[in-house]
């Protein structure tokens, strides 16, 4: 029932509703001076989203997309802290949407149907040492193998 649309296309549509590109800013000076930035921000977004790499996206006939202009992005655009603040601008936008607000204030995660708190936001999140730890904890090979042997 939705539209067929390419990637690319409905993430520059977002771009149009929510400017969250814009939070994609140079490492030095914190602006933006670059044409087209959009363009290979749009693609480097897609190539680390689908983890296809930057080959697939590299067009040599289009400035925004050649190899040197798509590496010196990721190198000085990319960074933790302008994908945080792009993320911001989206989750800004979508709390704006009347019926979010029936949802809570945006710390809800549903996955697969079930839906939990997530305590804190944070892109630093790690396995609990407990029970993740070097060559500790369980897998499911190893609960195989303990239920087989008692």
């Amino acid at each position: 029932m939705l539209p067929k649309i390419d990637l690319p296309d409905l993430l520059f549509e977002v771009h149009s509703w929510t400017g969250f590109l814009d939070a994609f800013v140079h490492l030095g000076d914190g602006k933006t001076r670059m044409k087209d930035l959009a363009t290979s921000m749009v693609a480097l977004l897609v190539s680390e989203a689908c983890n296809i790499g930057m080959t697939p996206v590299i067009n040599p006939g289009y400035e925004a997309l050649t190899r040197s202009r798509l590496v010196h992005v990721d190198q000085y655009y990319l960074r933790a802290d302008t994908i945080a603040a792009a993320n911001a601008a989206l989750i800004a936008a979508h709390a704006r949407i009347p019926i979010v607000q029936f949802w809570g204030k945006g710390l809800l995660a549903s996955v697969d149907g079930l839906r939990f708190v997530v305590p804190t936001r944070t892109i630093n999140a790690a396995p609990s040492p407990k029970y993740f730890a070097k060559k500790k904890g369980i897998t499911w090979l190893n609960a195989i193998n303990e239920r087989f042997q008692r």
